[in-house]
C-alpha cells in the first residue's frame, strides 16, 4: 500500500524543531569543545616550561639569574625549544596582547597585560626584593605565547608569614597570540613554580568559584570542582590584579588540601600572601577549583 509522506508544512515544521534543538545545544557543544582546548593547553604548559623550570631547580640553578630576561635567555633556551623571544616593551611581537584593555580578568572585565611583578599583584617586601621587576616573553616550538615573570630573592622560607616569597617563578601564557577571546581562565593561563619542592601549580582561573564556608563546600556546594591546596592559594593571591583584588582589602579565603579537614588555611592579602591555619568554623569565602 502506498504510504503517504511529509507534505510542506510537515516538513518545515521538523526544520523549525531541529533549528530550535541546533540554537539550544550548539553553544553547550561549543563551549565544552573550548573547555577541553583550554584544558589540554594548561597541561601542554605544564610537560614543557613547567617541566623545563623544575630540571633548572634540580640542577640548583633556579636562583641564579639576574632577571626573568637572564633566565630565559642564558637558562630555559638549554630546555625548551624557543622560536623566539620579546623584550618587555615588545610582548605583542611575541602575540602577548598588550593594547590597553585587550583582555580580560575572570570577571571579564577589561584590563591591560601586567608587565611587572607589581602589575600582578605583589609589592616590595612580603619576600620580594624588587616588584619592578619585567616581564620576558617568548614564543615556545608548538606556538604558545609565554609572559614569565621571575624572582630571584625566592627563598625555601616563608618570610614573616608571607609565602610570596616562596614564588620563584610565574608564567602567563596564551594558547593563540592575539586571537580571542583573550581571557584569563580561558585561552591565557596561569603556571606557579614554588622553590624549594618546585611544585608546578597549573590552573585555569576562570575556573573559580567561591562557596559561603568549608562546610557548605564539604556538603558539595564545590560541585564538580575540587578545594584548592595552598600552593594553588597562593598561586591565586600572586595574581590577584588578575581577580580584581584592590591592595590591602585583606579579603580572606579559605582552603584545604582534603575534605577531611585536616589541613585548612586562611589567606589573607596585603601586598603579599599570608597563609595561616584555620578553623573548619571559619567563616570567610571558600574557594574551589577546577584543575
Amino acid at each position: 500500500m502506498y504510504k503517504k509522506g511529509l507534505n510542506l508544512s510537515e516538513v518545515l515544521l521538523v526544520l523549525v524543531i531541529i533549528g530550535v534543538a541546533a540554537v539550544l545545544v550548539l553553544p553547550q557543544v561549543i563551549n565544552n569543545t573550548k573547555d577541553r582546548e583550554y584544558a589540554t593547553a594548561r597541561k601542554r604548559v605544564m610537560s614543557t616550561v613547567g617541566e623545563a623550570v623544575r630540571l633548572i631547580a634540580v640542577q640548583g640553578n633556579i636562583r641564579d639569574a639576574e632577571n626573568a630576561r637572564d633566565f630565559v635567555e642564558n637558562y630555559l633556551k638549554k630546555q625548551l625549544q624557543i622560536q623566539k623571544t620579546c623584550d618587555n616593551d615588545k610582548l605583542r611581537e611575541c602575540g602577548l596582547e598588550t593594547k590597553e584593555n585587550k583582555i580580560f580578568d575572570v570577571n571579564e572585565k577589561p584590563i591591560s597585560m601586567p608587565k611587572t611583578l607589581r602589575e600582578l599583584g605583589v609589592n616590595n617586601g612580603y619576600g620580594i626584593n624588587d616588584a619592578s621587576l619585567s616581564g620576558y616573553g617568548f614564543v615556545l616550538s608548538n606556538g604558545y605565547s609565554i609572559n614569565l615573570f621571575y624572582n630571584p630573592g625566592c627563598t625555601s622560607k616563608n618570610l614573616s608569614g608571607w609565602r610570596t616569597s616562596q614564588v620563584c617563578v610565574n608564567i602567563l601564557y596564551d594558547m593563540n597570540g592575539l586571537s580571542g577571546p583573550n581571557q584569563i581562565g580561558k585561552d591565557i593561563g596561569i603556571v606557579t613554580v614554588f622553590y624549594p619542592n618546585i611544585q608546578t601549580k597549573s590552573i585555569s582561573l576562570g575556573q573559580i568559584k567561591f562557596v559561603s564556608t568549608y562546610l557548605d563546600a564539604v556538603g558539595n556546594s564545590c560541585e564538580d570542582f575540587s578545594p584548592a591546596d595552598i600552593d594553588e592559594l597562593t598561586a591565586v593571591c600572586y595574581n590577584r590584579n588578575l581577580f580584581g583584588f584592590q591592595d590591602y582589602a585583606a579579603p580572606t579565603y579559605t582552603s584545604t588540601t582534603s575534605y577531611d579537614n585536616e589541613n585548612l588555611f586562611s589567606l589573607y592579602v596585603a601586598g603579599g600572601c599570608g597563609i595561616k591555619q584555620t578553623s573548619k568554623n571559619n567563616k570567610s569565602s571558600f574557594l574551589c577549583i577546577k584543575r
